[in-house]
């Protein structure tokens, strides 16, 4: 009785072994069509974004969409190099397009997962005045020290609260010349007339 127990343990675990090792090798196998510097980048991507998939074959899929968006992504960058050069003689040396923590979504999947239902309209609703805009001297902010960065609301639809931060934290850099950062979450939660994440 012991020994067959032993054997049972001993089999069961080089099952395993082998069933590790195959699934080791899938998941390591390059996909077909897809360059290797693509595998290599996408590899580096998902570790700067902490992405994991629970299966080789999402894996593999997440992958493909990846590189579809590497794609999108180097056309729109040389697109604009091209369109810049032809407008004015502008070389572009940095290209303003990035993969972002995203680039694993097709364009339906990001529509569905991160951007929410229209908001209820309010009949009663007081609608702010057209404003007429012109292009102002602060254009060159990033010169002066204030870099707009991009901030991701993920699938809140707080684009209200993000808006409301950046202008108050441009126009106190502009008083001040200091850098504020303010929280949107906590517009988020504590504004009332707003609808939070349906604002």
């Amino acid at each position: 009785a012991g020994i067959t127990k032993l054997l049972v343990v001993v089999l069961a675990a080089l099952s395993a072994a082998a069933v590790y090792r195959h699934v080791s090798r899938v998941s390591e196998k390059p996909s077909s069509g897809i360059p290797r510097e693509v595998i290599a980048l996408y590899s580096t991507w998902k570790n700067a974004h902490g992405k994991l998939y629970s299966t080789p074959a999402e894996n593999d899929h997440r992958l493909r969409v990846f590189y579809s968006q590497k794609q999108f992504v180097d056309k729109a960058n040389v697109d604009y190099a091209s369109a810049m050069l032809k407008r004015d003689g502008t070389v572009i040396t940095e290209n303003p397009f990035t993969l972002n923590g995203f680039a694993d979504l097709a364009a339906d999947e990001f529509t569905a997962k991160y951007t929410g239902e229209a908001p209820e309209t309010h009949e009663n609703a007081e609608l702010a005045p057209e404003v007429n805009y012109v292009e102002s001297a602060d254009a060159g902010l990033a010169q002066a020290g204030f870099d707009v960065r991009v901030r991701n609301q993920g699938s809140c639809g707080s684009c209200w609260a993000f808006s409301a931060v950046a202008t108050y934290e441009k126009f106190w850099f502009l008083k001040t010349g200091q850098r504020l950062d303010l929280s949107q979450q906590q517009l988020v939660d504590c504004d009332t007339s707003d609808n939070g994440c349906n604002g």
